[in-house]
């Protein structure tokens, strides 16, 4: 299958790759497999095919500095705070023949 390098067409728009358990895509852009799902995020404009980086600036991002970019990346977004969750009604009363 092909590949495609893309990166999120705005600066720190967080784009799921659902190929790799939904982790956000990097900010300096991933090669993915060229699927319908990669070519819908173009034509909408979530991504954009990118040059990929020259062989000796590629780095490899591990699973923590992914989350710890993904929890950032939530929290600049603005986390707002929950509302209260509404009361849990009582149980019906039983049926009685």
């Amino acid at each position: 299958m092909s590949k495609l390098f893309v990166k999120p067409a705005v600066e720190g728009a967080m784009v799921r790759q659902p190929d790799r358990d939904m982790t956000p895509l990097s900010q300096d852009g991933a090669w993915v497999a060229d699927t319908m799902f990669w070519r819908r995020r173009i034509l909408l404009g979530d991504v954009v095919e990118a040059e990929p980086p020259t062989e000796g600036a590629a780095v490899e991002i591990t699973a923590s500095e992914t989350i710890a970019a993904a929890t950032e990346q939530g929290e600049q977004a603005g986390s707002k705070e929950l509302p209260p969750a509404r009361p849990v009604p009582p149980p019906p009363p039983p049926i009685s023949k």
